[in-house]
Parts: C-alpha cells; structure tokens; sequence
C-alpha cells in the first residue's frame, strides 16, 4: 500500500512537524544564518538533516521521509495518508462536468455562428455563442442523472463512424460484474445479457422505440 511521504520540494504544516521533530532529536537546528529552520518548507537543509537523522538511524539514507523514517522520529501521519486516499477515490469517483469536451464544444459554437445570422451583430457574436454553447453543456451536465451522464461520456468516446460495439461490450461486461445466477452457466448468462444490451442500443442506435426492436424477428 501506498504511504505518504515527505521529500525535498514539498512544504506546509506536515513539513513543519518534520522539521521540529529534527530539531527536537538534534538532526537539525533552531536556525541557519540567522533564518528559522521550521519553516514549512523542505529545502536543501532540511534534506540534509534527514539524512544525518538516517544515518544516525541505520536506515537508509535518501533524504525521504517514509515509513521507517516517520516512525524513528515519532511521526504517525495515518489519518493524513486516508485523507489523501479519500480525496483521491472521490475525485476519481465524482461524475463528469460535461457533455462535450473544449474541441467540440468549439467546434459547435462555430458550426451554430455559421448557420444561424443573429443581424448586426453577425461579425462580433463568435465569443457570446462560445459561451452560451459552454453554459448549456454545463447545465446539462448538472440536470442529467450521474450515472447517465457517465454514459454519455461514453457514447462520447467510444462510437467512432456509430459503432456500438465497444459500448455494448462494456455493457455487458459491466452487467455481468453485476448480476450472477448460480442455475445458469455463465456462457449462458452472458448471451443472455447481451441479447438485453441489444435490445437497448438498437432502439438508441436505429431511433426505434423499444416495442419495435423487440418485435425484430430473432437473429434478425
């Protein structure tokens, strides 16, 4: 598992910890050139200082503070290293922004400001159109279901010339995650839930209502 380290470069409140830590065990002074050592930031100096706490340590002497060097000097950043993974897996987690990404987004503001004349204000009107079109992605954004959303991102990426081969593979492998019958053999399982994806992108891909592709002829 990961673990949250300090190193040359970083600086706040987690570097101030450190650095009175060295200071309280000798590795590192009060000051320098008349200049407080405990000041938040990781610099040649208090790289230095790790590195003589390392060795004095046996540990071995890179001038990172890890695990064995956090622990040696009395520092426990657990809840710092699960809020850092928290903050990692929401923004992971945390449903797009957008319908459109920024080169599509331009390129529709273009293709409206071409077709659609707004009069005398034809020749200055590109930057309002770029914005309302960015104002209506956003709201859209906002009003669409999550979890519609993310999958619209994924028509989005994933249906070049139509295709809808990859979603539905994604589809199914993600439905298949989902359910599990232990009656039926999984070959089975999976034809059978192809045959639901289908169904669904068909009726998206053909503009057909569910009704009329599920009365498609089988095979067909």
């Amino acid at each position: 598992m990961a673990y949250f380290v300090l190193k040359r470069g970083d600086s706040g409140e987690d570097v101030q910890q450190l650095q009175a830590a060295l200071i309280e065990r000798g590795a590192l002074g009060n000051e320098t050139g008349g200049t407080p050592n405990k000041d938040g930031r990781f610099g040649w100096i208090t790289e230095d200082a790790v590195k003589k706490f390392q060795q004095e340590q046996h540990l071995d002497v890179d001038g990172i503070v890890g695990r064995e060097t956090a622990a040696a000097l009395g520092l426990d950043w657990t809840a710092r290293l699960q809020e850092r993974q928290q903050s990692v897996a929401a923004a992971r987690n945390a449903p797009p922004t957008h319908v459109l990404n920024e080169k599509q987004l331009t390129l529709l503001a273009e293709r409206i400001d071409a077709l659609i004349p707004t009069g005398p204000f034809d020749l200055i009107d590109g930057p309002l159109i770029s914005w309302l079109v960015s104002r209506l992605d956003a709201a859209l954004a906002k009003i669409l279901p999550s979890g519609v959303l993310v999958y619209i991102n994924d028509f989005n990426q994933g249906l070049p010339n139509g295709d809808f081969s990859a979603l539905k593979a994604r589809l199914v492998k993600t439905l298949n995650g989902h359910i599990n019958v232990p009656l039926i053999p999984e070959h089975v399982e999976e034809k059978i839930i192809a045959f639901f994806v289908d169904v669904i992108a068909d009726a998206l891909q053909l503009g057909r209502t569910f009704d009329t592709a599920l009365a498609k002829p089988a095979g067909a």
